[in-house]
């Protein structure tokens, strides 16, 4: 299954060498879809399927894929919660041993241009975003609840209680105690132009 097929360019391309497969494909834009089912006939592929849906509906699909695609979809939502609420659902559309393929953009490599661009004396006109800082949300709790708690725990041969005092006590720390074992991330951004 691919998401966020657009103009069905990758799904075609996919089809055509994987004649025996059945692709299953969609977009939020029902004009994408006309000129994805346009560039399927044009191509003479019988084995795709183009349909409208929203990506943010995804846990409502209750079929199981063998491998999910995603190129470029996941950076038109609407902020990161929503990204990674996507990602987090496309496990649930994978059969057993499934694949996810994503092929989405990163701002290690567009900073990496950015910095070598400013060596050559260009100018930085490709970023106007800048990042001013970075939170780790609830570090020092997923830090003690999901490693400390799990690994006393494991010791004392015992269930991981998530309602144990320590869990409480990782609640009530100041939030940099530990740093970088968050699953949540705030970014605060600031306009550089």
């Amino acid at each position: 299954m691919e998401i966020g097929c657009g103009s069905g360019k990758n799904a075609i391309n996919i089809a055509k060498k994987l004649k025996n497969s059945k692709i299953y494909s969609f977009d939020f834009s029902q004009s994408m879809i006309d000129l994805a089912n346009k560039n399927k006939k044009l191509n003479k592929i019988k084995n795709i399927n183009f349909f409208v849906y929203d990506v943010l509906n995804l846990n409502q699909i209750k079929k199981k894929y063998d491998i999910v695609i995603s190129k470029r979809c996941l950076i038109n939502l609407s902020n990161f919660r929503e990204q990674i609420n996507v990602i987090n659902t496309i496990a649930n559309v994978l059969k057993k041993n499934g694949l996810f393929l994503m092929c989405e953009n990163s701002s290690v490599g567009l900073k990496k241009i950015n910095d070598l661009r400013k060596q050559i004396k260009l100018e930085d006109n490709i970023n106007t975003l800048k990042l001013i800082n970075k939170i780790n949300v609830n570090s020092n709790y997923y830090f003690l609840s999901r490693i400390l708690n799990a690994y006393i725990a494991k010791k004392e041969k015992k269930s991981v209680n998530y309602n144990s005092e320590l869990n409480k006590l990782a609640l009530l720390l100041p939030e940099d105690l530990v740093k970088n074992f968050s699953q949540g991330v705030i970014w605060l951004w600031k306009n550089n132009k």
